[in-house]
């Protein structure tokens, strides 16, 4: 990927209590793949996904955070991932 050889970036924060099926739909979308057996997710999970149409190209990009202490580390969590 280049400088910024898209038209549009959306950044996408998955939040959510725990087995709730945030990686399932994150790897459903990027991938196209269903595993009802994914085990929890440890820290941050990144994927990216190009959508291209006639003329735009949109890059989507995924972070999906663990449960786990989820809500004490919000406001870092966006000050890292999102202010990239």
């Amino acid at each position: 990927m280049g400088p910024k050889d898209y038209d549009y970036l959306i950044k996408f924060l998955a939040l959510g209590d725990s087995g709730v099926g945030k990686t399932s739909l994150l790897y459903q979308y990027t991938d196209g793949i269903f595993d009802t057996k994914f085990i929890s997710t440890v820290g941050i999970d990144f994927r990216e996904k190009r959508l291209v149409s006639i003329k735009t190209q949109l890059l989507v990009v995924f972070f999906l955070t663990s449960a786990v202490n989820l809500y004490a580390h919000y406001h870092s969590l966006c000050k890292s991932y999102l202010h990239f």
